[in-house]
């Protein structure tokens, strides 16, 4: 009989990675024909774009998808409280969309390969802007999850069957980031139309005090997103600016399917986060223990994937690309094991460090791995190319999961001790 902790969290988690499910998998239904529509080259100069405004989602989001999720499943009967909440939630995201407009608008004026790519850029960033200002956190919060997968569904059919029906031509391409933000802003309508009058929640003026704590809140989870976007898109961008746009959709190509998978962790540590903390509360000892446990069990899901990757790596790319692209294979199978190491990784330092308070510590590893990932991008792209870019990319995620191996040993050993004092 499962207890009621893991009855939420499987819940939880199956309502979120369906979401991540019709935003990633879906999608991949229109990659065949966008390379044999628009063409390589255009192809990767939508990946170097759409790299370069994950930056831009995180700012945006700044952890709230974690700590505001939890605010709001603590004060659930208080509407009042949520719409002060929300308040200062949304006062901070219009603030840092408002500075990602200036962070885009120099980049544009002082960057002249992004200059190039002028009109992509700020299609982008309204995708990116729709997309983070959706409440995702609002419907977890509440319970309500089957509102969010319904407007995500309804939104994600919508935009594959605008591209199908409107992109005919590489000139076409623009087309593609276009009808994503139109889509988008339907369902952050739609999805505002449902806060307002079926939840009844109102925003309400916050305090500076609470966009301050909530400030304060997300930090961590923020520093810790930040660092881990900040050198998952380093590759394409990386190629798009030394390469090249071909290299980059090889790049891309070799990614994709692993990259999928690895977003269905994110709604799996979203769903643990709350529980992980209230655990961690009651008894930091078992608290670790249960989150060793769910990383195990979540290992051992992920390697049986990543075993049919690296067997089914060239029938798998086959069905994605029209040609065959021997370089994407070969990148493909490097990356079969990289969900192995990002869920625990992932686990550990959402769900473990950070609910046990020693958030700085998987913020550190974060900073340290970016790093890393960086200076061996300057390294290995220039000769290897597309290869240099994978190999960079497997090099950092091992060492952030050895590192936050023995960060968590070592805070379990201390609650230990503390336990027995």
């Amino acid at each position: 009989m499962l207890s009621k902790d893991m009855r939420v969290l499987l819940g939880h988690f199956a309502q979120l990675a369906f979401l991540k499910a019709i935003s990633r998998v879906l999608p991949l239904i229109t990659i065949p024909f966008l390379v044999r529509t628009i063409g390589v080259c255009q192809y990767g100069t939508l990946e170097f774009v759409k790299s370069l405004s994950f930056y831009f989602t995180t700012l945006i989001s700044y952890g709230f998808q974690y700590s505001s999720t939890r605010d709001i499943s603590q004060h659930r009967d208080d509407k009042k409280t949520i719409g002060t909440l929300l308040g200062a939630v949304y006062t901070i995201k219009l603030a840092a969309i408002l500075a990602s407009c200036v962070i885009m608008g120099l980049l544009i004026y002082w960057v002249p390969s992004i200059r190039q790519v002028e009109s992509y850029c700020w299609v982008f960033l309204a995708v990116v802007t729709a997309s983070a200002l959706f409440p995702v956190f609002v419907f977890q919060g509440l319970d309500k999850m089957k509102w969010a997968t319904i407007l995500n569904l309804i939104g994600k059919l919508l935009y594959l069957v605008s591209i199908f029906v409107f992109v005919r031509r590489p000139s076409d391409a623009i087309l593609v980031p276009l009808l994503l933000a139109l889509t988008d802003t339907i369902r952050l309508v739609l999805s505002c139309t449902i806060v307002y009058y079926v939840f009844d929640l109102r925003l309400h003026r916050p305090t500076w005090s609470l966009i301050c704590a909530q400030i304060r809140e997300g930090w961590h989870l923020f520093f810790s997103q930040l660092s881990i976007i900040f050198y998952t898109p380093l590759p394409a961008i990386f190629l798009g600016f030394f390469i090249g746009p071909d290299s980059v959709a090889i790049y891309s190509l070799g990614d994709k399917i692993v990259r999928t998978t690895i977003t269905m962790i994110d709604p799996f540590t979203r769903a643990l986060f709350p529980i992980a903390s209230k655990r961690m509360l009651q008894n930091p000892q078992a608290g670790l223990q249960f989150i060793t446990k769910m990383a195990c069990m979540s290992l051992l899901v992920l390697l049986f994937i990543s075993l049919s990757y690296w067997i089914l790596a060239p029938r798998i790319m086959g069905l994605l690309t029209v040609n065959p692209v021997p370089e994407a294979v070969y990148i493909f199978r490097l990356h079969a094991f990289l969900p192995c190491f990002i869920i625990v990784s992932s686990i550990l330092g959402m769900a473990g460090l950070i609910p046990a308070g020693v958030g700085s510590r998987y913020t550190l590893t974060m900073v340290m791995a970016g790093l890393i990932c960086t200076l061996l991008h300057f390294i290995l792209v220039p000769g290897m190319e597309a290869r240099g870019a994978a190999w960079s990319m497997l090099i950092c995620e091992i060492f952030a999961t050895l590192m936050l191996i023995f960060w968590t040993l070592q805070t379990y050993r201390k609650a230990v001790a503390v336990g027995v004092s």
